[in-house]
């Protein structure tokens, strides 16, 4: 609806250009100016430089016409909008923020506002976009829509560079806006918050709104998620969070955004920081979302009533962990609110779920966080109806099943488990060892020749590591156990490129084994991508599995082995290749020893890497 304000409130924002592939960028100035609305008048202009909260990042660029100097000197970003608070809340009558664009308000003030623990004012969740006020002005104007054509379009000079340059040529358009009589429509809302705990509509899923976080932190939680896209809307329930074949999150979520230009708002934080970790962003499909949401039915209400546990210890019992949360909290119906996550084998992953009747209740067992069950202290993280169920359909037993769908009336999926899909203990797979870190599902077709008709449609699983890089193996489910057999006899020790290729048969439980001890695959569902939880569970250290060996001290406490190979990954370094130390009461210890393939790699790694980064904390970096 068309409406008339006695004050717009012009609003720029001017920020540093992260160096290389993506980086958090810094406020470093803001700049304002007041338009009478009723006489078309300027009665106030300010631009203030902001001091960034940390030093600038180096390879970042100023923008045009600021100075190291200026920025050095200046005032942090709280003192700057006390000023622009004092300013606005002069004026005798109703305004409203205007900005070309939602860079501004949306991709800058609300990211730098929470990494300075700031509480925007109540004025900055809601602003008028030019580019959506002069296209309902001038529906058909065809050139697109930016500072500059609205200028030239306007009869405005348009020339100049640089954030001021910006503002000046902002109030140019809005005063010619004004003077041919525009009134400004609906402003643009920014989510405040949003419902996380409900299922999302299929319908609601639309094209070109969907974006992919790759390295979240394992122990991230929906509102973490949220924040970390602070100032973007994200549709209802349309968070969720990658499960791999063993249970446990890949460390990837899906996110679908109320609108295509603020998922392209949401991509340009590709690399920005949640907590110490910093999280990959790119472009996903609807189906994406579809297919990792998995069989939670539609429109069935989540219930934020559920802690997920690791680390607990191979033979403890149901009975054992509703024990470890008393007196603090009970769960519910005891032990059967206790899921205890297996393996195909039956064995225990070192994961289970404890199920609250209370959200109260899941606060007050949070505060079991990293206590002792037995000799192991145990990590908790909220979860979710959602994660429990995905879980539930992958991971459980028969019996499982039959409980909980009893207890919560859940709705499962009648698909079968993942080591039913891939032929249980028949020999009906076969294994690759050796492929070129290049090869791809249809590379491993053309491998098989004649072969090729006899593998099940979907059955090619490229084995990934923790960070998603190939690992030279790879699993085949064939049509039967003779052609299992015919493809290890025919193909064993055969070449793609000038790499010959060991050639194994197995069972299909051996192949989900495999893939739940390497976290995931590519190329087939249902082993799409990547990734593992935290250290595991049950104790189990894993020794580096190569010969020379480094040492890494000064690492944050909360580092998991993904983000030690991540930070190796030029070296041909992979989760299995990480040994985390721990001290005397079995924390943390800032240590990880590190195996390489060879001396010379070791050597190459400790050149160039020694003093980087992991997090916000320099490794020191030496021979062991």
């Amino acid at each position: 609806m068309a409406r008339q304000l006695e004050y717009v409130v012009l609003f720029t924002v001017a920020a540093t250009e992260p160096g290389g592939e993506g980086g958090e960028d810094s406020v470093v100035l803001v700049a304002w100016e007041i338009l009478s609305a009723a006489n078309n008048q300027v009665i106030d202009r300010e631009q203030l430089y902001v001091r960034p909260t940390e030093f600038i990042a180096h390879g970042s660029t100023l923008p045009v016409g600021i100075t190291t100097d200026a920025v050095q000197s200046a005032t942090p970003l709280s003192v700057v909008l006390k000023q622009f608070h004092a300013a606005v809340t002069k004026l005798t009558g109703g305004f409203c923020l205007l900005t070309c664009g939602p860079q501004a308000i949306r991709g800058l003030l609300h990211p730098e506002a929470q990494r300075c623990e700031i509480l925007p004012e109540n004025y900055f969740y809601h602003y008028l976009d030019l580019v959506t006020e002069f296209t309902r002005a001038f529906p058909d104007f065809q050139q697109l829509p930016n500072l500059e054509s609205m200028g030239e379009f306007l009869g405005v000079d348009v020339s100049g560079s640089g954030p001021l340059h910006e503002l000046k040529l902002l109030s140019s358009v809005v005063q010619k806006l004004i003077a041919q009589g525009h009134r400004f429509g609906t402003p643009q809302e920014v989510q405040q918050d949003c419902d996380l705990d409900v299922s999302t509509n299929s319908s609601s899923v639309k094209e070109n709104c969907v974006v992919r976080l790759r390295g979240l932190p394992f122990q991230a939680s929906l509102k973490d998620v949220q924040r970390f896209l602070v100032g973007l809307n994200v549709v209802p329930g349309a968070i969720i969070f990658g499960i791999n074949a063993t249970g446990r999150r890949t460390g990837e979520a899906v996110v679908v955004l109320e609108t295509a230009e603020q998922a392209d708002l949401a991509l340009k934080r590709h690399k920005h920081y949640l907590r110490e970790r910093y999280v990959e962003v790119y472009e996903a499909t609807p189906s994406d979302f579809l297919d990792m949401q998995g069989s939670v039915q539609d429109g069935q209400p989540d219930r934020s009533t559920f802690v997920r546990m690791q680390g607990i210890p191979y033979r403890a019992s149901e009975a054992d962990i509703a024990e470890f949360f008393d007196p603090e909290a009970t769960t519910r119906g005891g032990e059967k609110g206790v899921f205890i996550v297996l393996l195909p084998n039956g064995r225990a992953t070192g994961d289970a779920f404890a199920i609250f009747p209370s959200e109260k209740e899941v606060e007050s067992a949070m505060q079991k966080d990293r206590c002792n069950l037995g000799s192991r202290y145990v990590e908790l993280y909220k979860s979710s109806l959602k994660e429990f169920q995905m879980v539930l359909e992958r991971s459980g037993t028969a019996e499982q099943k039959s409980h909980f769908v009893d207890m919560l009336g859940l709705k499962l999926s009648s698909s079968a488990s993942a080591a039913d899909e891939m032929g249980g203990r028949e020999r009906t797979c076969v294994k690759l060892r050796g492929l070129p870190w290049s090869a791809t599902a249809d590379t491993v077709v053309d491998f098989f020749g004649d072969l090729r008709e006899d593998i099940v449609t979907g059955g090619v699983h490229i084995v990934l590591n923790s960070v998603n890089r190939p690992t030279g193996d790879c699993y085949v489910r064939m049509k039967s156990v003779a052609a299992a057999g015919s493809a290890s006899d025919q193909l064993h020790k055969q070449y793609i490129d000038v790499r010959y290729i060991e050639v194994f048969q197995c069972s299909g439980d051996e192949v989900v084994h495999a893939l739940m001890d390497r976290g995931g695959a590519r190329g087939s569902a249902p082993y799409r991508s990547g990734g593992g939880g935290g250290r595991g569970g049950g104790g189990r250290r894993r020794r580096p599995s190569g010969g020379t060996t480094v040492k890494c001290r000064g690492l944050p406490y909360s580092t998991t082995e993904r983000e030690v190979a991540d930070f190796f990954r030029d070296y041909d370094v992979s989760e299995s290749d990480v040994e985390l130390i721990y001290n005397s009461s079995n924390r943390p210890a800032g240590i990880a020893l590190v195996s390489f393939q060879s001396q010379h790699l070791a050597q190459t790694a400790i050149r160039q890497k020694d003093r980087k980064h992991i997090g916000r904390r320099y490794v020191e970096l030496s021979m062991n």
